[in-house]
């Protein structure tokens, strides 16, 4: 709480762990966006049948719930002081269920092209191990560059990008790709559908 507030543990207190990590004024932004992710989790965990197939086919036909499903009619009963640490557990496993396929097919497309290689992969699968994982894929091509492929994904409206991401020299030697050019990455998230996953796959498929 002192980290976002800014609220003093001690007034004497130089070393406060608050004063190390804001040095500024209140961080206004940072209040306001744990208030908000507060009721989304509430919102994930109030609607019924997650984890189960049935969510998984809810995200990929998108209902009124943000994840897709069907949300049951007492789901604004909840109400943002009543967010527990069970609460933001349940609701990050909910979220896991839903990413988690869309990764390993992701992963598993873009595996299927010999010319690709995935960074972070098991050198046996070639392959992410998606379950320990974020959401996130980065790629190289071992002819096309990056920047064209996110050109590519980009006229048809798929959201990416390429960089080296604040990666290091060093550990862009390790991961060997050219950090001129970088790697890209491609992001998903609870909301994407598998559908989306097919359509960027096709896009990258048909690249010249």
């Amino acid at each position: 709480r002192g980290s976002l507030s800014s609220s003093p543990t001690s007034d004497d207190d130089d070393s406060s762990v608050y004063k190390l990590l804001e040095r500024g004024t209140v961080n206004y932004e940072a209040c306001a966006g744990v208030v908000g992710l507060g009721s989304y989790f509430a919102s994930l965990v109030s609607c019924s049948n997650a984890g189960d197939d049935s969510f998984i086919e809810g995200n990929q036909t998108r209902g009124s719930a943000p994840t897709g499903e069907a949300c049951s009619e007492d789901s604004s009963g909840m109400q943002d002081n009543d967010v527990s640490v069970n609460v933001i557990k349940e609701a990050y496993r909910r979220i896991r269920a839903v990413e988690t396929p869309l990764v390993e097919a992701l992963s598993l497309g873009l595996s299927r092209c010999h010319k690709v290689r995935i960074l972070g992969t098991g050198e046996a699968s070639g392959r992410l191990e998606c379950h320990a994982s974020l959401p996130t894929v980065s790629f190289v091509h071992e002819i096309i560059s990056p920047s064209e492929i996110v050109a590519a994904c980009e006229s048809h409206g798929i959201c990416c990008r390429c960089s080296s991401f604040l990666c290091t020299p060093q550990l862009a030697n390790d991961f060997d790709f050219d950090t001129s050019e970088g790697v890209v990455r491609l992001s998903l998230v609870h909301y994407n559908t598998l559908d989306e996953v097919n359509m960027v796959l096709n896009v990258l498929e048909r690249i010249p």
